[in-house]
């Protein structure tokens, strides 16, 4: 019998039928800006202050003995923010429902904006859906342009977390500041992350990319770096999804980093799954195995929270390839209860899903999973492309064409071999010559991410299949097709020095000398350091 279908409301844009108006962006002559759920960073590492340094356990009565309305708003908002960033999350929200019963307008869409942000961070989505419209009607009632803007952020990532990056889109750009980002540089970082994540969502790569390093500039120069973690995380997403295999690991790395030092939860979770996934591409199981390790342990420590269903995910991955089937129940129990389903992983995950229900004789329950993804696949190439590999798997025959227009290599590379599984499979009409095609193609993009492991494990379905694959020859630019200043970043990449190193060795930013990369990378067809290295001479 089919699992039961959770549902889902919708962005907040489709559910409530209309779109407030947007008022006048900007703070009133003369008005200070207010502290913000971007100054937090609810969905990031959170900052507090000193009255939070003085104690992060105190009780808020014992914090301030009785400030004036404004500061008193401001130092709850503040310290909500902290307890959620340190698991308290149920707290927190006692704390502002209590301080916002009997406020003022002003005040109350202060409070439940700050609320919808810490449910969204606790994975309360339908709670934090209903906060949100009621903080954006406050806000619009006070005038409130900057906690307006803050709640338009929140609905962004319930948006994209619906399965909706266009609405993602549209409220995370409603949500930027006008004008220049040092006005308001805690909101133009927690509006500019969701957009990267919507953006992403919807397969436009650069310009995720440009908007996380646009939060990540913003934060570093000013300080408002409250979402810095998920900044780094999404920019590592990004080259995950576009090849770039070390700029990813670089990028979860610093992400990881960032969120154990901030206590960010879901941030470490995330970094972690997604660095075991890369060296399952890359190494294979056996240098995996202490990356998941290290991820089931920091689940364990954490308890549930956004991410977790990414570390299950890898820790099943991790199984499989050992060799013992897979037990099914963790990762569709962790596809069925997450409460933003369709954020930052849906989409590696659904198709591993599918295939191990299918493989365990779970027809019914693989079949909820499929209509899932169906169901958000729009006219995106990208989600139609796992849409489509996610039917055959339920079918038993190879993808059709939609399966192949993802513009992920790692996700065409899986399509080309589950293509190869159906054509050689014997219950079906074999067909060896589409087989090896696929194979072929499947190696090409594998090899040329530098996904090792895959590689291999196309080789050895080949061997044992009686097929017979060629390694594809990579081809590498010319060393004069490199302006000076990227051979001069290029020979200082190839030595193994960092993005921060090049970078004051040249005088440059981090964002000149990654830019440079990128066009290094192309130039000579190579897709990394470890490429770049092997190349030397020609840099």
């Amino acid at each position: 019998m089919a699992a039961p279908r959770r549902t889902r409301g919708g962005s907040a844009i489709r559910r409530s039928g209309h779109r407030p108006a947007a008022p006048r962006i900007g703070p009133r002559a003369g008005q200070p800006r207010r502290p913000s759920a971007a100054d937090g960073g609810h969905l990031g590492a959170p900052r507090t202050g000193g009255a939070l340094r003085r104690g992060a356990g105190a009780r808020p009565a014992e914090l301030a003995d009785d400030p004036p309305a404004d500061a008193a708003v401001a130092l709850t908002t503040s310290l909500a923010q902290a307890l959620a960033g340190r698991g308290r999350a149920t707290e927190a929200c006692r704390l502002l429902e209590a301080r916002a019963a009997g406020a003022t307008v002003e005040h109350r869409a202060r409070l439940i904006g700050s609320l919808a942000s810490v449910r969204l961070t606790n994975g309360e989505a339908d709670a934090a859906r209903r906060d949100a419209e009621e903080a954006v009607a406050a806000a619009t009632a006070a005038g409130d342009d900057h906690w307006l803007r803050s709640t338009f952020a929140v609905q962004a990532w319930l948006a994209v977390g619906d399965g909706d990056p266009d609405s993602g889109i549209e409220l995370a750009n409603r949500s930027l500041p006008s004008g220049v980002d040092d006005k308001d540089p805690s909101q133009s970082v927690f509006g500019r992350v969701p957009l990267g994540v919507a953006l992403l969502e919807a397969d436009r790569f650069e310009p995720a990319a440009a908007s996380f390093r646009r939060a990540i500039e913003v934060g570093d120069r000013t300080g408002a770096s409250g979402n810095a973690t998920l900044a780094h995380l999404g920019l590592a997403l990004s080259d995950y999804a576009a090849g770039r295999l070390d700029e990813a690991v670089a990028g979860a790395e610093t992400a990881l980093v960032l969120a154990q030092v901030g206590g960010n939860r879901s941030g470490d979770l995330y970094a972690h799954a997604l660095l075991a996934r890369i060296a399952l591409h890359r190494h294979g199981v056996a240098t995996a195995a202490p990356l998941v390790e290290a991820a089931r342990a920091r689940l364990d420590e954490t308890g549930p929270a956004l991410g977790a269903e990414a570390v299950v995910w890898v820790a099943a991955l991790a199984n499989e390839a050992s060799g013992p089937p897979v037990d099914t129940d963790m990762p569709l129990l962790a596809w069925q209860l997450h409460p933003m389903r369709y954020l930052l992983t849906w989409r590696l995950i659904a198709p591993d899903l599918v295939r191990w229900l299918v493989a365990a004789g779970r027809l019914d329950e693989a079949g909820a999973v499929v209509a899932d993804v169906e169901a958000v696949a729009g006219t995106s190439p990208g989600r139609r492309s796992v849409a489509a590999q996610c039917r055959a798997t339920i079918t038993g025959r190879a993808p059709g064409p939609r399966a192949f227009r993802s513009p992920r290599p790692i996700e065409v590379a899986a399509a080309h071999v589950m293509a190869a599984r159906a054509q050689l499979d014997p219950r079906a009409d074999t067909d060896r010559g589409a087989a090896l095609a696929s194979l072929q193609a499947a190696l090409a993009l594998a090899s040329s991410v530098g996904a090792v492991a895959d590689a291999e494990a196309i080789f050895d379905l080949a061997r044992r299949s009686k097929l017979r694959i060629e390694a594809p020859v990579r081809t590498v630019g010319p060393p004069d097709a490199l302006t000076a200043a990227e051979r001069s970043v290029a020979a200082l990449a190839a030595e193994g020095l960092t993005n921060r190193a090049i970078g004051a060795g040249l005088a440059m930013s981090r964002h000149t000398v990654d830019t440079h990369l990128r066009h290094i990378y192309r130039k000579l067809g190579v897709k990394g350091r470890v490429e770049l290295a092997r190349h030397r001479p020609h840099t």
